[in-house]
């Protein structure tokens, strides 16, 4: 209950629109899936589900814009029963010709790559969904973000997040040794150290783009530590392991070109435990 009211405070002022003209675009889409293994494997890894989108995008179309969108969904993944109500994204947003900042769950992408790119820090990602469309993993965040374009060719970004929320890993079909404990976070996690904030500078030219970045905070993904150990029983010691965030320092640098009919990405990334 917590999550929802912050998420509708932050989103408040995008909605808020005094005497402009105000703007509502509603969407969504219904939709079912069905996956089917032909390998013989020890667990079911099959899943069948539908889905369901309401988005709302409301806009005075001069300086103000907000957007949400609401997912269902049900079913059945791993062999278990998935019924789930979400706020994928929820996020309001002031902006003029150079200068933009919005609040609110919202999902922010870094990186020219498709796919995959290790320079995305803010947008966990949810490895165990199983959708036809790619995006459909993506989480988003609750942070802030401030973007200034001084001049068309040119955009600076900076982006902050109060908390931790760790991308999803797929651990439903995996079998561990009965002796062993994995518990995972789930969710947004709140603490002292979990805050993160980043920097990025994007050069946007005719046939070429570049950016470069810095980044500290948690890494997405959990780090893997040893809680306790029974070593009673010698050949079968219980061990509980725990995912906990890890704090890194992360730089780096992309580019895009087009050569012709050819595309050309590239990356590079550099990252540091601080601890």
């Amino acid at each position: 209950m917590k999550r929802w009211v912050i998420l509708l405070i932050l989103c408040i002022p995008s909605f808020l629109l005094k005497s402009q003209e105000k703007n509502f675009i509603p969407g969504g889409f219904i939709r079912s899936g069905l996956y089917l293994s032909t390998g013989d494997y020890s667990h079911n890894v099959n899943a069948a589900f539908g889905d369901a989108s309401f988005t709302l995008t409301a806009s005075d179309k001069t300086s103000f814009k907000g957007f949400a969108d609401l997912r269902f969904r049900t079913g059945q993944q791993f062999g278990e029963n998935v019924n789930g109500l979400a706020i994928r994204e929820a996020w309001g947003m002031y902006y003029n010709k150079v200068f933009e900042v919005s609040l609110g769950k919202k999902i922010v992408k870094w990186g020219k790559t498709d796919f995959f790119t290790p320079l995305s820090r803010f947008n966990p990602t949810d490895y165990s969904f199983r959708s036809p469309d790619r995006e459909d993993a993506d989480l988003g965040n609750l942070l802030a973000e401030v973007a200034f374009t001084p001049s068309p060719s040119i955009r600076i970004s900076l982006v902050t997040t109060p908390l931790w929320n760790p991308s999803v890993l797929m651990t439903k079909p995996l079998t561990l040794p009965e002796n062993i404990t994995l518990v995972l976070p789930d969710g947004v996690m709140p603490g002292n150290d979990n805050y993160s904030y980043g920097v990025r500078a994007d050069l946007i030219r005719r046939g070429f783009d570049a950016g470069l970045q810095w980044f500290h905070g948690p890494d997405l993904m959990p780090g893997l530590k040893l809680f306790s150990a029974d070593f009673t029983i010698p050949t079968a010691p219980i061990i509980l392991m725990k995912g906990v965030p890890y704090v890194i320092n992360n730089a780096g640098i992309d580019i895009e070109s087009v050569i012709s009919s050819v595309v050309i990405r590239g990356t590079f990334s550099w990252s540091k435990p601080v601890d």
